[in-house]
């Protein structure tokens, strides 16, 4: 589902997406359907061949941004039943499994009054791991949004990947301080948000 965003934003950034899809060996048909399946390698080898086309090292970020929930499949759909945003979160961990194989999210304490909400790629050497963990996060922030009112914004953002040449698309969209070369990529909000 999030791989639908790809081809509007290329050709919004001047590139045509068959010659990007076809560098990377995607059919163009794949991305059409939501419920299709692309090997997580594939996905980041795409973004990052995205990211050198279009001279956009955010691209993932912008990825992220425009597919917002609806990019977590039926986990993105879950949490809007839920009571609260701590079990709209664990819904979101529990089914997040469907959609995405190639990551996991968790929730954790983050010191004595915050939490942290991260994606974590199971295979570190997986390419394009910075694109992907920049639209898992914009994506969880779209989550926390959704849950939170539009408004809402993390304490926090850390990124495990190295400080990009251009950081204001990332505070424009975050609104909140961002931490680079972070050892983990993650929202850092206040606990109480959970209830």
């Amino acid at each position: 589902a999030p791989l639908q965003a790809i081809p509007p934003l290329l050709r919004e950034l001047g590139v045509e997406p068959s010659s990007v899809l076809e560098r990377v060996g995607i059919d163009q048909g794949v991305l059409a359907d939501a419920t299709n399946r692309v090997p997580f390698g594939l996905v980041g080898r795409l973004l990052d061949e995205c990211a050198a086309a279009s001279s956009c090292p955010h691209f993932g970020l912008l990825v992220g941004i425009r597919s917002g929930p609806a990019a977590a499949g039926i986990a993105g759909k879950l949490v809007i039943h839920a009571e609260s945003v701590h079990a709209a979160l664990r819904l979101f961990i529990a089914h997040l499994h469907l959609h995405d194989r190639g990551g996991v999210v968790a929730l954790n304490p983050h010191g004595a009054e915050d939490v942290e909400l991260s994606y974590l790629i199971h295979h570190p050497n997986t390419p394009g791991t910075a694109q992907i963990l920049d639209a898992s996060i914009a994506i969880a922030c779209s989550v926390m949004r959704c849950l939170c009112g539009a408004r809402w914004t993390p304490s926090e953002v850390m990124l495990s990947r190295e400080r990009p040449r251009m950081v204001g698309p990332y505070r424009s969209f975050f609104r909140a301080p961002i931490r680079f070369d972070a050892p983990r990529s993650a929202l850092v909000f206040p606990a109480r948000s959970l209830g």
